[in-house]
């Protein structure tokens, strides 16, 4: 094959999503990651969009256009920003060889395993708070009890 070994240039169109509050913060935020984007990749063009709020929450976006140097990289883009879409504008047929397949397949794993040990953690500490919340509320009723026991 005569492309064997070229690295495949491939540009994408994604969408990044932020929401939260106050509406300054977001948009902030998003120029920040916009400015990490461009330093970071061969961002060829974007547009951020005028944040809306939506009950009590603003929401922005940006549609981001970046060359890449091939599918892992797309890949790692999109598990270290999370982009809510992706579309691949070029190539038509994306080639990558096995063993970078896989170094991508395992650098996703490795992220996934990140994320459900917050998990886990977080869902500890919220029993944790809950319990305390609970027995503290059981001691509040008591301390409750015998204080009017006291006045009578």
């Amino acid at each position: 094959m005569a492309d064997e070994g070229k690295v495949q240039k491939i540009l994408i169109r994604a969408v990044i999503e932020i929401a939260g509050f106050p509406k300054e913060h977001i948009e902030a935020t998003m120029k920040k990651l916009m400015e990490n984007i461009k330093e970071n990749f061969n961002l060829d063009k974007y547009d951020i969009f005028e944040a809306n709020q939506i009950d009590k929450v603003w929401s922005t976006f940006s549609e981001v256009e970046i060359y890449f140097d091939g599918v892992d990289k797309v890949i790692g883009f999109c598990i270290d920003y999370l982009p809510s879409s992706v579309e691949i504008l070029e190539p038509k047929n994306v080639n990558i060889e096995n063993f970078k397949f896989a170094d991508v397949i395992n650098d996703l794993i490795g992220k996934l395993h990140q994320y459900e040990t917050v998990i886990r953690s977080l869902r500890a500490s919220n029993i944790r708070m809950k319990k305390k919340i609970e027995d503290e509320g059981k001691t509040g009723e008591t301390e409750t009890q015998d204080d009017t026991s006291e006045s009578d």
